[in-house]
């Protein structure tokens, strides 16, 4: 004989039914995506490198031929 927990496979079906009702639209995978603490890490880490090398262009005249020079040695 048997005995069925009623309230504790309630509780797990109910869970799982909410999950599988809810469904997951685009813009749930977007913000989830967006809030992501790895990628705002990576942008943050492009951004600062791309506003330096901007910086650099910008107040160093012979930027452009070190960059060059730099970029045939490689």
């Amino acid at each position: 004989m048997t005995h069925s927990y009623w309230r504790t496979e309630r509780l797990i079906v109910g869970a799982v039914e909410r999950r599988i009702l809810g469904g997951v639209t685009v813009s749930d995978r977007t913000v989830s995506v967006l809030t992501n603490p790895d990628l705002q890490v990576v942008a943050a880490f492009c951004i600062i490198g791309l506003l330096a090398s901007l910086v650099a262009m910008l107040t160093l005249p012979g930027f452009g031929e070190f960059a060059d020079a730099l970029q045939q040695m490689l």
